[in-house]
């Protein structure tokens, strides 16, 4: 058979929000895509970053949102050690990235489920995909 066997994949961007004062961002649909990259935004007030996703009643199709932990037990994390206060970086961790593969939606919180950080202004997170 020809060609390179190289296919073409579809990426795609979306920003995640994080309003002035809050903790949890606006959700990200990956509409069938992998997620490939986190993009920090240029100041980040210091938090880890950690995620939640939604869980949909079959009747009522109203999502609740729930933290997202590992296999064994442990809140899936980027330490805030990770993430500067004042540069952009993106952040392609394996580990994390294996974890989030399989979601459909999902929400970025700064800070973790014990202790949520607001953020001191908007701060936008560039969520990078491939189909």
């Amino acid at each position: 058979m020809g060609g390179s066997g190289n296919m073409a994949r579809e990426s795609a961007r979306q920003v995640a929000v994080i309003a002035n004062g809050t903790a949890l961002s606006s959700t990200i649909n990956l509409h069938g895509h992998v997620l490939v990259a986190l993009v920090t935004p240029a100041v980040w007030t210091a938090a880890a970053m950690t995620f939640q996703v939604p869980v949909y009643d079959p009747v009522s199709g109203a999502a609740t949102w729930i933290d997202l932990y590992d296999d064994a037990g442990v809140e899936v994390t980027i330490a805030s050690a990770a993430i500067p206060a004042a540069a952009a970086r993106a952040f392609v961790n394996k580990a994390v990235l294996e974890q989030l593969a399989a979601l459909h939606q999902f929400r970025i919180r700064s800070g973790v489920t014990a202790t949520p950080v607001n953020q001191g202004a908007e701060r936008q997170i560039t969520v990078l995909t491939k189909g």
